[in-house]
């Protein structure tokens, strides 16, 4: 019996202590930065009105044509490479649509000198590895290599958006609209049918009740059914004030990655 134990003690600590030898275990993951806008820059490398015009760019982009595309600047992805980080920063804000995977992360990492461009599963026809490496040597390379940083961002950013602009998508209100399609575009209404229509009936016979007992007592009767009301309002839901959000979409690794 004795043996037996051990020989369990052994199967479960023999893992463990493989993994704590192991020359990766233990090493801290660079920290992802919450998604809250199109443009995350931790390095100050942009200034407020070029991320403010950049920001817009994108979020008007996401309007019109549904697809995310997010700009991250960091200090550096080390302990990781450029390519380990950004494809977990977006498995971890999800940028575009479910089911579509139409997002784009474009990582810069100041102090490594490198940048990744991070494809979603949708956009690989758009986007496929060799336009991803023609964008960052071409276009973001040479002028980073001038230290001119805010302008190869911003020619980065435009020549990503405008090769998903020739892909067709569907838009973002045909894309809601599959949420709400079929029966339930029939069904919706005949339940908030059925909803007032009970209401109007249990004031009715409410009106009626208080007709036949004459006035409510003090302290309790109207009053009190207020609360109710007041409690309902509660449950309202809040979309965040403009905060940009990731929509549910995957990247399988595609994309490129440069250096300056």
């Amino acid at each position: 019996m004795r043996i037996n134990i051990w020989r369990r003690a052994l199967f479960i600590l023999a893992p463990a202590t493989a993994l704590c030898l192991w020359p990766g275990a233990g090493r801290a993951e660079t920290p992802i930065p919450p998604l809250r806008t199109a443009v995350t820059d931790l390095t100050g490398t942009l200034s407020s009105s070029q991320a403010a015009e950049l920001e817009s760019k994108l979020r008007e982009f996401d309007k019109t044509k549904g697809s995310q595309v997010a700009v991250l600047i960091v200090p550096s992805t080390k302990p990781e490479t450029i390519e380990q980080y950004s494809i977990r920063v977006f498995e971890s804000w999800k940028l575009g649509r479910k089911g579509m995977d139409d997002g784009v992360l474009f990582t810069v990492a100041m102090q490594d000198r490198t940048m990744r461009i991070e494809v979603g599963y949708g956009l690989e026809g758009a986007l496929p590895d060799a336009i991803c490496k023609r964008i960052t040597s071409e276009l973001v390379v040479p002028r980073f290599k001038e230290g001119d940083y805010a302008t190869g961002i911003s020619a980065g950013v435009d020549a990503i958006l405008k090769s998903i602009a020739g892909e067709k998508l569907p838009s973002p209100a045909s894309a809601g609209q599959e949420d709400f399609s079929g029966w339930e575009i029939i069904l919706i209404p005949i339940i908030l049918f059925i909803v007032v229509f009970f209401i109007i009936l249990s004031k009715a016979a409410g009106r009626a009740k208080s007709g036949r007992r004459g006035p409510p007592d003090n302290g309790s009767g109207y009053y009190g059914g207020g609360s109710d009301y007041g409690n309902s309002s509660n449950s309202g839901s809040d979309s965040g004030g403009g905060d940009f959000s990731g929509g549910g979409g995957e990247s399988g690794g595609g994309g490129s990655s440069d250096n300056w």
